[in-house]
């Protein structure tokens, strides 16, 4: 009988935890990090399988778990915290301080002045490149458009989708790509690393560690495989050497699953550094286009995304409840409720929505502080009735709710140093 890859993973999982455990590991927060990136609900999962099992007594457990309400101690927090709030939907961690040095000073070993550094998908390296590599020339590639109000000195930035856009004709002497940890985003910033880098050029890529997800070693493999043939070849491979600072939504995520007092920088990743020994073409990674449309508006630093309806009928503007207390307790793309959310914050909760042509309006009136009734009465240019002003009325009065319990944990995790 063939066992599937998940059950094969966290057999894998419960073997780490069990061999960290009877190594010393006391506490919940040293137990993840004493992990090959392993999610801690997922790590939390195993410790309630390896009592069942009969491998670890139920009061050891207990107590490793009951050390989540200790609050631990945060020593590395990432730059420039107002820009770090990211929304779910752009697969957006920042690197710590520490990496982003690290990766700075490594940039600096491998380049010389005058030459070209391409940044692919690291706003926290952008907005530091210029403190460190004042003679070089830096250029981000990432999708989101505000990074575009970041460029000084020596720096400057293309908006880009990298899995699907073309690429301006840049020979980078130096490339540091984060991509997302799912295959098509890997394969294809190792691509665009491919376009842009000339020979004798090297590439810095984060990857994610084995206890990831089921599979990866196998994306892993993969990847290796692509760069070779794209005329890379792997110098050095350290694993758990990156951080990152939890970004808002995760640490939403893991309140919402009971996580509360993990360490920020817990997720860790490790960093391979690619030589470009020839110039090979290889054909661009297959990668589907996200089929929903979303539209963002942000009030007080709050993005609240929208699918997008090209609906000019009045629809029902209720956010219902997709899971209890509204917030996604995940932060995987693959997660089944995905496709149902209609309405997304970068608090990370979730919401259906029949109307959302409605709420789009309702947040442009609050953003602009003009009448809501009156914009979307002259949106769909005819009066409001009864019903549909009640409904208007009970949105807005549940956004401005949401507003101000995002607003207030922004400002928790900005100070949760």
């Amino acid at each position: 009988m063939m066992i599937s890859e998940s059950l094969l993973f966290e057999q894998q999982v419960e073997d780490w935890v069990y061999q960290s455990i009877i190594s010393g590991v006391t506490n919940f927060d040293s137990l993840i990090r004493s992990l090959p990136g392993v999610y801690p609900s997922v790590a939390i999962s195993a410790l309630k399988r390896l009592v069942t099992k009969s491998r670890l007594t139920k009061s050891l457990v207990d107590e490793i778990l009951s050390s989540q309400n200790c609050k631990q101690e945060i020593s590395d927090t990432s730059f420039h915290l107002d820009k770090n709030i990211t929304h779910p939907l752009d697969y957006d961690w920042r690197f710590t301080k520490t990496s982003t040095n690290l990766l700075l000073e490594q940039a600096h070993i491998l380049s010389k002045k005058g030459d070209t550094i391409a940044l692919l998908g690291t706003p926290s390296i952008f907005f530091h490149a210029d403190n460190y590599l004042t003679d070089r020339k830096i250029i981000l590639f990432d999708k989101n458009p505000t990074h575009a109000d970041n460029v000084h000195g020596n720096s400057s930035c293309y908006t880009v989708d990298l899995l699907h856009d073309s690429l301006p004709n840049i020979q980078a002497d130096v490339v540091i790509a984060d991509p997302p940890w799912y295959p098509e985003h890997m394969l294809g910033f190792v691509w665009a690393a491919s376009k842009l880098c000339k020979v004798d050029s090297h590439m810095l890529i984060s990857l994610p560690r084995q206890g990831t997800r089921p599979k990866i070693i196998n994306d892993l493999y993969q990847l290796l495989n692509f760069a070779y043939n794209a005329g890379f070849g792997c110098l050095t491979y350290e694993h758990s050497i990156l951080s990152y600072r939890s970004p808002l939504f995760e640490n939403n995520a893991l309140l919402a699953e009971g996580i509360n007092s993990i360490s920020h920088n817990w997720r860790t990743a490790s960093l391979a550094i690619f030589y470009r020994h020839e110039q090979k073409l290889v054909n661009r990674p297959i990668a589907n286009k996200e089929c929903d449309k979303w539209i963002e508006v942000k009030i007080r630093n709050v993005g609240i995304r929208l699918k997008y309806s090209d609906s000019l009928d009045f629809l029902d503007p209720t956010l219902n409840s997709i899971v209890d207390g509204n917030i996604l307790p995940s932060v995987s793309r693959r997660d089944v409720r995905v496709p149902t959310v209609d309405v997304w914050t970068t608090g990370n909760r979730v919401f259906s929505c029949k109307g959302t042509n409605i709420v789009l309006q309702i947040l442009y009136a609050l953003e602009k502080n003009i009448g809501v009734s009156n914009a979307i009465s002259n949106y769909l240019n005819r009066e409001l009735n009864k019903t549909e002003h009640n409904l208007i009325k009970n949105c807005v009065k549940n956004i401005i709710n949401l507003i101000h319990i995002e607003c207030a944990e922004q400002l928790k995790w900005k100070n949760d140093k």
